[in-house]
């Protein structure tokens, strides 16, 4: 069931991001849904459902999205392992866990994504850089403010928690 319900949240994501978001642009930038429910979902199930996670919801933004097949894949992936690599040394009731994984993995989808266009595109995007780090990673740090008490209620207690065998 938690597969039915991850997939759902999925293409709600995407739909949002497609539609909704476009009208809540802030210089241009707008909140990645996606990658904000990777690092939560990261953070309680640990590293390799947050690398399988990121690299589903990446390879899909790509196929639907992208230009360059992977790239949203790669790095979400990456992003989603860190995370969950990480998250299982903190205490994840304590609020400034999920707001400081939210920004810095955020920050590091970002330095990542850059680096791997770069290479691709052979050009530098490291101008864009500057001038989306800090607005992204704000824009990203309040949605999963928002989002992490019901998903901290479904990742634990929920339709979402780990199944017992």
């Amino acid at each position: 069931m938690a597969y039915v319900i991850l997939g759902a949240a999925l293409f709600l994501s995407l739909t949002l991001e497609a539609t909704l978001f476009t009208h809540l642009t802030l210089h241009g930038i707008k909140p990645d849904l996606l990658l904000v429910l990777v690092i939560i979902f990261s953070l309680f199930r640990g590293s390799v459902p947050g690398a399988q996670l990121g690299f589903v919801y990446g390879l899909v933004e790509d196929l639907l999205l992208g230009n360059y097949i992977g790239l949203n894949a790669a790095c979400k992936m990456l992003v989603g392992y860190v995370i969950g690599w990480i998250g299982k040394r903190f205490f994840k009731d304590n609020l400034l866990v999920p707001v400081l994984s939210v920004f810095t993995g955020t920050l590091g989808f970002l330095l990542l994504y850059l680096l791997l266009f770069s290479l691709v595109t052979g050009g530098s995007a490291w101008g864009a850089f500057s001038d989306m780090a800090l607005p992204l990673c704000l824009y990203n740090t309040l949605l999963g403010l928002l989002l992490y008490r019901p998903l901290y209620r479904s990742l634990t207690e929920g339709i979402l928690r780990p199944e017992r065998r």
